[in-house]
């Protein structure tokens, strides 16, 4: 989420500006909800037709049988060091416009309920035995008929497609993970006069936390951030407070070659060595 491209892959600038334009804590939540719920959406979508859409692109999907790799081909087609290829702009320009509408129907239902109550507030009392008054009508709303997403009916969507028979009830490896490089961008925390302290990335934690018992993996990565934007202070929250919830701890100054498979004396051959499975193991783990 860098502002220029000093690293390799090179950011996605559309989807950071997108979830860095929020001003007020209340916004940042809708953001990350809306963003979330239209990823979704839009990945069912673009998984459905996995295969045509890499025909549409002339790329021949032999050697790429698992539906990741057939969506790590579509999505790295045309990259390269300065700027990333256009079908995985294309993806992420639709769940930007989808996320935007999302958003602005979040917001006209707040504004609506928000009305709701303060007409029912401001109504006396009915009496024993008269006729209740009837309730506010919907009319603006109903005019409008917008398109309701719920983030975890969406998610519902795409683990059916992902794994056969999926119900929420059960346990299962992650079939599905989410990760923010350079994420320290959506950590600045904002403190203002009587507003306890938020950052972008508290909000996304709690949009994620609706769907916490969902198959689905989320990692935040950060390569110039501090520890301490990560992980918020437990004061922070009752809840931690009194043991209901924990917060999980950032994994910080790994080594390197953690998971890097054994070299095993006249068994391992140079060519196991200079495979890609054995040099995919090494490095720092992600």
């Amino acid at each position: 989420m860098l502002t220029y491209a000093l690293g390799f892959p090179p950011p996605d600038s559309e989807v950071r500006d997108w979830l860095l334009e929020s001003k007020t804590k209340a916004e940042a939540h809708t953001h990350a909800y809306a963003f979330l719920c239209a990823m979704f959406v839009v990945l069912l979508r673009y998984l459905k037709q996995i295969d045509d859409e890499l025909a549409a692109i002339g790329v021949s999907s032999v050697g790429a049988e698992s539906l990741a790799s057939k969506f790590r081909l579509l999505m790295t087609q045309g990259q390269t060091f300065f700027h990333q290829g256009p079908t995985r702009k294309r993806f992420y320009s639709a769940i930007l416009q989808l996320a935007s509408e999302v958003s602005s129907v979040i917001l006209i239902l707040g504004t609506v309920l928000n009305g709701l109550l303060l007409q029912m507030r401001s109504r006396p009392s009915t009496r024993t035995g008269s006729t209740p008054p009837s309730s506010p009508k919907l009319s603006s709303m109903d005019a409008m008929s917008p398109q309701i997403y719920d983030l975890k009916e969406e998610l519902t969507k795409l683990m059916a497609f992902l794994i056969p028979g999926f119900s929420v009830m059960n346990t299962y490896p992650p079939a599905l993970i989410i990760s923010f490089d350079e994420a320290h961008a959506l950590a600045k925390v904002e403190v203002k006069d009587k507003i306890p302290p938020w950052s972008k990335f508290y909000e996304f934690r709690r949009a994620l936390r609706v769907i916490q018992s969902y198959p689905c993996f989320s990692v935040f990565l950060a390569t110039t951030g501090k520890v301490n934007q990560f992980m918020p202070d437990p004061g922070d929250s009752s809840r931690v407070q009194q043991e209901l919830m924990t917060l999980i701890t950032p994994f910080c100054e790994l080594g390197y070659d953690q998971l890097a498979e054994k070299v095993v004396s006249n068994k391992t051959t140079l060519d196991d060595v200079a495979s890609l499975r054995v040099m995919a193991s090494m490095s720092r783990p992600l």
